[in-house]
């Protein structure tokens, strides 16, 4: 029998990973997954569109600074990435056929 991909070792990581992706697209306010255009604050706290136009004071909800219209690009790039599913089985594939995701 030749050697198994994957295991428990990678299924265990494969979960950490879901949720962490899960976790970073969360959006602070209303905990849904943020997509594009996402904003965040100066002290870099992220949140969705729609929470955005809804804050009171247009203040961040998690330090109350004063927020603009500044776009997090990053987290944006990740949401296009796809969704948690995507993520989790485009990193099953990877290892799969040995070859790393570029990009």
């Amino acid at each position: 029998m030749g050697n198994r991909v994957g295991g428990m070792g990678n299924r265990v990581a494969d979960l950490h990973s879901l949720t962490k992706f899960q976790e970073i697209l969360r959006c602070s306010v209303c905990f849904d997954f943020m997509q594009s255009p996402i904003y965040q604050c100066h002290a870099g706290h992220a949140l969705c569109s729609s929470c955005k136009a809804r804050v009171l004071n247009n203040k961040c909800p998690n330090c109350r600074q004063q927020l603009s219209n500044i776009r997090c690009l990053a987290l944006e790039k990740m949401a296009k990435s796809g969704t948690p599913r995507h993520f989790l089985l485009r990193n099953f594939r990877e290892r799969k056929v040995g070859v790393r995701f570029q990009g």
